[in-house]
């Protein structure tokens, strides 16, 4: 059991959030691993698990998701267009897991979109790639794959770090509604103050 609302008073919104979508807390450090880890793979897809809890509020009827930590897929196989998650990254995943002692699960995964590398591989000029639907909150066949063979449960995300040439690193949402294809809104969880534990 948790509040709600403890989360919500230090966190940021992401993206369009819908009042029907299990809220999502992904925390701040989480995002900088992966955005760390995207650029030192520049130009080749990376990616990790996604772990943390699911908490109910009881007095708001509500049940959300806090993602704690990210277990890097060192042993999964990349290029510039694909990840492949090899039978290594589970058994790494696991042992991160039992180590940790958190009583943490598995919430989904996140991985990157080289987008700066498809633009150079098609010659886009930058003005095309600023329209381009490649660029952000995009979902291919093979991520939406892993998303139903690996993480099926409604409560399930998938995080996209994409990296284009023509602004920052940016991250999109996906999860188990309407199809997976549609991003989803989520909230930055920043780590608590002093005050606050």
């Amino acid at each position: 059991d948790a509040a709600l609302d403890t989360f919500l008073a230090r966190a940021t919104p992401s993206g369009v959030l819908q009042v029907d979508e299990i809220p999502v807390f992904v925390a701040r450090r989480v995002l900088e691993e992966a955005a760390e880890r995207t650029r030192a793979e520049q130009g080749t897809e990376t990616g990790g698990i996604l772990i943390g809890r699911l908490w109910r509020d009881s007095s708001a009827a509500e049940i959300f998701a806090e993602v704690t930590a990210q277990i890097p897929a060192v042993h999964a196989s990349g290029t510039n267009v694909k990840l492949t998650f090899t039978p290594q990254v589970w058994t790494a995943a696991d042992a991160a897991l039992r180590l940790r002692r958190k009583g943490e699960i598995y919430l989904g995964y996140w991985h990157s979109h080289p987008v700066r590398e498809w633009c150079k591989d098609k010659a886009c000029t930058p003005q095309a790639q600023k329209t381009c639907s490649l660029g952000k909150d995009f979902f291919s066949a093979d991520d939406e794959a892993v998303m139903r063979a690996a993480f099926p449960r409604a409560y399930s995300i998938a995080v996209v770090a994409n990296d284009t040439a023509f602004t920052d690193l940016t991250f999109s949402m996906f999860g188990n509604r309407e199809g997976i294809k549609q991003p989803r809104g989520f909230y930055v969880l920043e780590e608590k103050t002093n005050a606050a534990k």
